[in-house]
């Protein structure tokens, strides 16, 4: 089934069970588009650029991968959650599609004009209430090292 570019808003849910209870319900806009069309699609609006800067832009080079191949071919997305035997954490994603078009892109970005830096105040925010709730600091650590040091700070302001 191929999906229309579009545009998707509605709100994410996440709740913690374990090791303290937490929830937060947030509102949110998401865009999903057909990167063989990027220019095109980002084309349709004085509020959209493809690889240049605008209130809502998409840059190829922010995207994983090789920026020789194709864009399609570099999307990756992955997500893995264990729970032994008992739910530890759900989250909840409910959005109802909107068309890409110049109003509606022009409207969205009037009610979520700074989703990225929202989303990223709202993580911080939400952390630090779990942080005071005495949620422990688990660190998350790729192959490379990357997020070792960011635990460790955490960690250390914890003791102060």
């Amino acid at each position: 089934m191929v999906i229309d570019s579009g545009l998707f808003v509605g709100t994410l849910r996440h709740r913690r069970f374990t090791p303290v209870a937490h929830a937060f319900t947030y509102p949110l806009l998401m865009t999903l588009l057909d990167v063989d069309r990027m220019a095109q699609l980002m084309r349709r609006s004085r509020l959209t650029s493809h690889n240049r800067w605008n209130w809502a832009s998409f840059h190829d080079r922010d995207h994983f991968g090789d920026p020789s191949r194709p864009l399609r071919e570099r999307l990756v997305a992955h997500m893995e959650t264990s729970q032994a035997g008992s739910v530890g954490f759900d989250a909840t994603l409910s959005l109802e599609r909107r068309p890409w078009n110049a109003a509606e892109i022009r409207r969205v970005l009037v009610r979520y004009p700074a989703m990225t830096t929202s989303v990223i105040a709202e993580i911080h925010w939400e952390t630090l209430k779990l942080w005071w709730k005495g949620a422990p600091v688990v660190s998350r650590i790729a192959a490379d090292g990357a997020g070792e040091q960011t635990a460790a700070m955490v960690a250390d302001s914890r003791m102060e």
